[in-house]
């Protein structure tokens, strides 16, 4: 994950239950926007341990 990407990341962009993160926009000098490309738009896999871990910045 790029350093846009992380820092435009919310927490709708999580899902706890599939243990997964939708990277769908980016954060730059220009605000929250679109990435530049479509291989940019992705889906990662998280494991346990970090899931449990955000869950509990969540919480």
């Amino acid at each position: 994950m790029r350093k846009g990407e992380l820092a435009a990341l919310t927490w709708k962009d999580i899902d706890f239950e599939s243990k997964t993160i939708a990277i769908t926009k980016t954060r730059d000098e220009y605000g929250v926007r679109d990435p530049k490309t479509r291989n940019s738009i992705r889906t990662i896999n998280m494991s346990s341990e970090l899931a449990e871990h955000l869950a509990s910045f969540k919480s």
